[in-house]
């Protein structure tokens, strides 16, 4: 009897974790099922803009800033290069802290009761997993503008080719350009299209559309080759031949920081294979060594 009632007292708070957990899982689902609601319509999103500002921020605003504030998170140029909006990188970080609190929370309750978990240490589980989540998203989404950021250099690249290709067979300079911008279609190629094709009603030149170009995605090697093809144009020099060197230039620090994350990768590898290297000796030396 004493045994019956000593799981009792056990199963007591056990069983009010699970209650609560189960709680707060669903408060957690219907409140990011209301967040995920459609935007509004066009009309709508055009009279907020338009209207004038209140001093209180919306709650997707307040979201954002907190996310913003996190280590790791992405300013505007990486949500660029991931062609992501801020309210939708916000609205999915928030997305995997619930999908994680409602994962690890079921399944620490589950381990609790079945003894395996101590219930004291159910909410530092999910804590845990919550963070993880996000911290794990926040990482992933740096990734991704990391490669962006160096797939478009290469694009730049392929691009000063062309542009220097076509210089050297008598084209125009802006002719050149412009012609160079429609043989790819990478990221660097379709913002370079949609900006020259803006530069026919605001009469801006093309090397300012560079600049701006290399700004907005936050590349410097945009910015110099622009500022390259200026002082060209300024002192009359060939402008083939700089925008050879620059893509040479170039070129030669894609190819070493290609070299470096190789050998880095390589060293990665020696912890994993030392580590397999001891766990098979000791798999093949203990049986001979067992009494």
């Amino acid at each position: 009897m004493a045994t019956s009632s000593g799981v009792g007292q056990l199963m007591d708070p056990v069983w009010w974790l699970l209650w609560w957990t189960v709680v707060a899982a669903t408060g957690v689902w219907s409140f990011q099922s209301g967040w995920s609601q459609p935007r509004p319509s066009v009309s709508v999103a055009l009279e907020r803009l338009t209207s004038p500002a209140c001093g209180r921020p919306g709650r997707m605003d307040v979201v954002r800033q907190r996310v913003r504030l996190l280590p790791w998170s992405l300013d505007d140029i990486g949500l660029r290069l991931i062609d992501q909006s801020a309210d939708r990188y916000a609205l999915d970080a928030l997305r995997r802290a619930a999908q994680s609190l409602l994962i690890t929370g079921v399944g620490a309750v589950a381990l609790a009761v079945a003894g395996v978990l101590p219930p004291v240490l159910v909410p530092l589980v999910m804590v845990v997993g919550v963070v993880g989540a996000v911290v794990l998203y926040l990482a992933q989404c740096n990734a991704e503008a990391s490669a962006a950021r160096q797939a478009i250099r290469h694009e730049l690249s392929a691009y000063l080719d062309v542009v220097a290709m076509l210089l050297s067979g008598d084209s125009g300079y802006e002719g050149a350009l412009r012609q160079a911008a429609d043989t790819g279609d990478g990221q660097l190629f379709r913002e370079l299209r949609r900006r020259m094709h803006d530069t026919t009603r605001t009469g801006r030149s093309l090397v300012e559309v560079l600049e701006q170009t290399g700004e907005w995605f936050g590349v410097d090697e945009i910015g110099q080759v622009s500022a390259t093809l200026t002082i060209s144009a300024s002192e009359g020099a060939p402008v083939a031949r700089s925008l050879a060197a620059s893509c040479s230039s170039l070129r030669a620090a894609l190819s070493a920081e290609q070299e470096t994350e190789a050998r880095l990768r390589t060293s990665r590898l020696t912890l994993p294979l030392v580590s397999m290297a001891l766990i098979f000796m000791a798999v093949v030396i203990y049986p001979a060594l067992a009494p």
